[in-house]
């Protein structure tokens, strides 16, 4: 069964830049309409300001997901103010660079905080709406959620729980006919005012990778949107991303020593 988006209503964490906002941006265009979501109010309102250029139905609320009273008022101002809700895309994140010996805790409890129980608490309170629906639920993954990296150990652990939340969330929602689905996004254009926490958990711009060849993000917000409408379960994203899971299955001592050998390039 496929979606049309004309007239749902979806909700999109992390709206306010990067992926989300184009997730949002592409959803609007299709007929959709969004909920936009940010802890920054003013880039939030700027955002909301080049929707309505476009003639895009969008409702901005600003919060922190890490905050379970947020999400449960998220979804109801969402059912407040359009009355049902059809897709939520989980796609709020944060990152941290730092061995687990010199991370700094609270970062590692903030990224926790923000990726998993985010996402947690949020389709915690979308369920009851989702099912009158047959609706969606999207979890936006990464390359570290099919093996940990080096030096990334939080932002890893957060992602890989993920894939243990969809697989829960699959069997808990299939009397519901409600689709869940994991993306694993590969290295993509970052938003030049995206931010990690470093090892003294202090916020940090993220460089441009060097080397690297990302991918656009509006192509990866059509990856993550067909899959939505083809209720994929997940999608692999990258050559690499694809590479990493078919060596992980089938011997996974490879993948781990492929990351031995190039532990350099991670710090």
């Amino acid at each position: 069964m496929r979606m049309d988006f004309k007239d749902k209503v979806a909700i999109i964490t992390g709206s306010n830049q990067g992926i989300g906002k184009e997730l949002a941006r592409q959803l609007g265009l299709a007929g959709a309409k969004v909920v936009i979501n940010g802890r920054n109010e003013q880039k939030l309102a700027l955002v909301q300001e080049e929707f309505q250029k476009l003639g895009i139905d969008s409702l901005p609320l600003n919060g922190d997901i890490s905050d379970y009273r947020f999400c449960q008022s998220l979804i109801g101002k969402t059912i407040d103010h359009y009355g049902q809700l059809d897709i939520l895309i989980n796609n709020a994140g944060m990152s941290a660079k730092a061995s687990v010996e010199e991370g700094d805790p609270d970062s590692f409890k903030k990224i926790i905080e923000i990726n998993l129980l985010g996402s947690t608490y949020t389709t915690k309170y979308a369920i009851p709406h989702l099912r009158e629906r047959e609706g969606s639920v999207m979890l936006i993954s990464s390359l570290a959620g099919i093996h940990g990296l080096p030096y990334f150990a939080a932002y890893s652990t957060s992602k890989k729980a993920l894939t243990a939340l969809a697989e829960s969330l699959r069997v808990e929602l299939h009397p519901s006919n409600i689709h869940v689905g994991i993306a694993y996004v590969g290295f993509t254009e970052t938003d030049e005012q995206k931010t990690f926490y470093n090892h003294k958990g202090e916020l940090e711009y993220l460089e441009k990778r060097k080397n690297m060849n990302p991918t656009p993000i509006s192509v990866t917000a059509e990856k993550i949107i067909s899959q939505i409408k083809n209720r994929k379960k997940s999608s692999y994203h990258s050559l690499v991303g694809q590479l990493n899971r078919f060596l992980y299955r089938l011997y996974p001592p490879f993948v781990e020593m492929f990351l031995k050998r190039s532990l350099g390039k991670f710090k």
